[in-house]
């Protein structure tokens, strides 16, 4: 019982404090979460995160940051889902950190605690616990890990089409 009321105090300071931190400036414009952190960006295209995170919240280091710190410019989006966090920059850039499941080298999963520049050419990624799933500028659909939308349970290295004509992910 103290263990929950412990983790109800701490999300209420979290929670009261992006919602401070973040009212005397512009009005936030993208936000995503995941594994108790904390992802937004902002109008002027800065992401900023906070929060509590084993893999890295993108500022070079990981454990807990209590209020939000700047690690990337630029930015359109994000998306945050289990272990691994996701940008796309204004450029048409990928940028990703955490515990990319995707990227097998062997059987060594990599872990970035800043973000890395990953692919060009993409338009919007959506980032679930174990993969991700991209849409590129040319209207065409990437994924890695094991969801290959090919009927097996392979793992790529890397991404992998799957589908053409598509618009949303």
């Amino acid at each position: 019982m103290k263990k929950i009321l412990g983790c109800m105090i701490v999300f209420a300071l979290l929670l009261t404090m992006s919602m401070t931190t973040f009212a005397d400036s512009e009005s936030d414009s993208i936000v995503s979460a995941a594994n108790s952190a904390s992802f937004v960006v902002k109008n002027d295209g800065s992401l900023w995160s906070w929060g509590l995170d084993f893999v890295g919240n993108g500022q070079g280091y990981d454990g807990l940051e209590w209020k939000p710190v700047r690690i990337l410019d630029n930015v359109r989006s994000v998306s945050a889902g289990g272990c691994q966090r996701a940008a796309v920059k204004k450029d048409n850039t990928l940028w990703v950190w955490g515990s990319m499941s995707g990227y097998y080298n062997g059987e060594q999963v990599p872990s970035y605690t800043k973000p890395v520049k990953a692919l060009d050419d993409v338009e919007m990624v959506s980032v679930c616990a174990d993969f991700m799933i991209i849409l590129k500028t040319d209207d065409s659909v990437w994924v890695n890990n094991f969801l290959l939308g090919d009927g097996t349970q392979n793992r790529s290295e890397g991404f992998v089409k799957v589908m053409d004509g598509c618009k949303y992910v």
